[in-house]
C-alpha cells in the first residue's frame, strides 16, 4: 500500500488560525492519527472512509465544513 513520504502535521501545529480536520478513519496512505497532531484543531473521523473521504462521504464532509464556517 504507496503511504505519503511527508508529514505535514508538525506544521499543522504552527498555524494560528481555526483549523478543521476531516480524516477517513481508514485512510491507509495517511494515517488517521496524523489528524490529531493539533490539539486544537476540531477533529472529525469519518467512519468507514478512507483516504479519499471528500468523496466517499462527500455530504457528510460539505455538513461538517459548513458547519465549521458559520461557527
Amino acid at each position: 500500500m504507496p503511504r505519503q513520504s511527508v508529514n505535514l502535521a508538525p506544521r499543522l501545529v504552527e498555524l494560528t488560525m481555526p483549523v478543521q480536520v476531516i480524516w477517513g478513519e481508514k485512510d491507509q496512505i495517511i494515517p488517521a492519527a496524523h489528524a490529531k497532531a493539533r490539539p486544537a484543531a476540531a477533529v472529525h473521523l469519518i467512519p468507514e472512509a478512507a483516504h479519499m473521504v471528500h468523496m466517499e462521504r462527500a455530504d457528510e464532509v460539505n455538513a461538517l465544513i459548513e458547519k465549521f464556517i458559520a461557527d
